[in-house]
């Protein structure tokens, strides 16, 4: 797992227009990361996250404008904390893919049984923040979290 060690510098990601742009600070501060990891590495991996986000919304997001709302802050949404939901679960979205790449990147292997079992508990952490991250895109889109798969 990644553990705060350092400091990297805060970058801004900007974004589509309709979707807010992100900071990698703001990435830094809800994630367990260390130093290691540059600023490059992160605007990086938050613009693919971005990338991947923004597909998936991309029918919601027209169907929003198409009805007048030309940023996802002014799509009616409840308050959480003086931010919008979907704000919220916008950034839940971003940083959970974001942070499974990185984790997918960055782990540690070794031929020690120890070392095979942290690998195969970081597997479990990246279809956790893929789950999360999928489930967060339902929420915004206001569907079903339900994932139903034929054997």
């Amino acid at each position: 797992m990644f553990v705060a060690t350092g400091h990297t510098a805060a970058h801004q990601v900007n974004n589509n227009g309709f979707f807010p742009d992100l900071s990698s600070d703001d990435f830094i501060k809800t994630q367990k990361l260390d130093g290691i990891i540059s600023g490059d590495r992160l605007v990086f991996a938050l613009t693919l996250a971005i990338s991947q986000v923004n597909t998936a919304l991309m029918d919601w997001q027209l169907s929003q404008q198409r009805d007048g709302y030309m940023s996802l802050n002014a799509v009616p949404s409840s308050s959480i904390n003086n931010q919008s939901r979907l704000i919220a679960l916008y950034k839940q979205a971003v940083f959970s893919f974001a942070k499974a790449q990185l984790v997918e990147h960055y782990r540690d292997f070794d031929t020690t049984a120890l070392g095979n079992k942290k690998a195969e508990m970081l597997d479990m952490n990246i279809d956790i923040y893929r789950r999360d991250a999928n489930w967060a895109i339902a929420d915004i889109q206001g569907k079903s979290r339900a994932i139903v798969e034929l054997i």
